[in-house]
This record gives C-alpha cells, structure tokens and sequence, in this order.
C-alpha cells in the first residue's frame, strides 16, 4: 500500500510539474511579453510537484522551477531586487534547466546587464528542448542587437526568424525594425504591415473562437 501510495504521489507530482513547465513555455504568438505569462498558475504548481515528489533530483527541479516562477511575478511588480535574488536561487539549484536559464537572462537584462544577458540568451538559444523558450531568446538578442546599434547582424537574426515563424506577429515587427535600423524603409514598411495583418487575423480568430 505504501509503495502504491507513493507511486501515485510521483505520478501526481509529474503532471504537475509538466504543467508548471507548459505554463512558462507558451510561444510567444499567444503570449508576447514574458511577465504576462501565467507565473502565479505555474508557481502552485511546482509547489504542488515538491510537496509530492519523492525523488531527491525532482524535488531540486520542482523548486528550482518555482523560484524562476516567483522571478517572473517580482519582474511582473517591477521588483527587480527580488526577482534577482529568486533568479539566483534558482540557477544554483538547475542552472541547466531552460525556464531558470531564460528568466535568469530576463532578469539579468531588466538589471541593465546587456552584454550578460545576451551571452545568456544566446546559451538558451543553443540548449536542448523548450523551443518556444529558445525562440523567445533569440527574440531577446534580436532586441539587444538592434538597440545596440548592429543593424546588420540583427536583420540577419531577425530574417532567420522570420522564415521559420512567418506567422508571428511580434517576429515580423522585428523585421521591419531591424530593416528600418539598416536603411530599408520600403522593406520595414512591409514588415509592419504584415504584422498588422497577422495580429488583426489573430484577434479576428480569438473572437470567433469566444
């Protein structure tokens, strides 16, 4: 009876944690800005997996993941001191394990290191598994790169994007940006005016499906 007991409780435990995980890896088409992902949600759900688990390295995960949680909803309260010291935690308990890598690099860059943070999204942008993660990522960098002046490696990043999420609005915004930052007004105002289109479709969509 015990052995079934727990064998339900780590099975219990893992859905949960996968649903944690699912709630901080939504692509960035359903939801553009990273603070506005379900944070709370995926919190009491890692919660949930710790306080179940029975596997010493699950449990280290679970709780890793939650303080990334707890991260993203101090950044989502402008309390950046906080979400460092939550991000921090976090990366020492699974410094591989991409949801902590991504809101230590959000984190890093809301602190004002550029030039770290971009070393860390491009290391997530390497990393196994968690696509929407890694595509938020090299949106990340994209970003850096434009605001940091390098016009032309942010066009080449930002057209690689778009060839393989030419369906995503925020990504075609980008292109017109890193367009407009290299001198091609013609080609940025066919960016914007796609993303117009692909968001406006988006909307149209959500309505009809309410």
């Amino acid at each position: 009876v015990a052995l079934g007991l727990r064998w339900n409780d780590a099975r219990h435990a893992q859905e949960h944690l996968a649903r944690g995980v699912a709630l901080l890896e939504v692509p960035m088409e359903r939801v553009t800005a990273p603070e506005s992902l379900d944070w709370h949600h995926a919190e009491e759900a890692f919660a949930q997996a710790r306080s179940l688990h029975g596997d010493e390295a699950e449990v280290r995960r679970a709780t890793a993941l939650w303080h990334a949680a707890r991260a993203l909803g101090d950044l989502a309260r402008g309390e950046v001191v906080l979400s460092h010291t939550e991000s921090q935690t976090a990366a020492r308990l699974a410094p591989d394990e991409p949801a902590v890598m991504y809101v230590q690099a959000l984190v890093t860059l809301r602190r004002g290191d550029s030039a770290r943070a971009e070393r860390l999204f491009e290391a997530l942008s390497r990393a196994p598994g968690a696509a929407a993660l890694r595509v938020r990522a090299r949106v990340h960098r994209l970003d850096l790169l434009t605001r940091g002046g390098r016009g032309h490696d942010a066009l080449a990043l930002a057209e690689s994007l778009d060839r393989e999420f030419a369906r995503c609005a925020p990504v075609a915004n980008r292109v017109g940006l890193a367009r407009a930052a290299v001198g091609d007004q013609e080609g940025a105002r066919q960016a914007f005016d796609r993303a117009r289109e692909i968001n406006a479709a988006a909307v149209a969509c959500a309505r009809r499906a309410a």
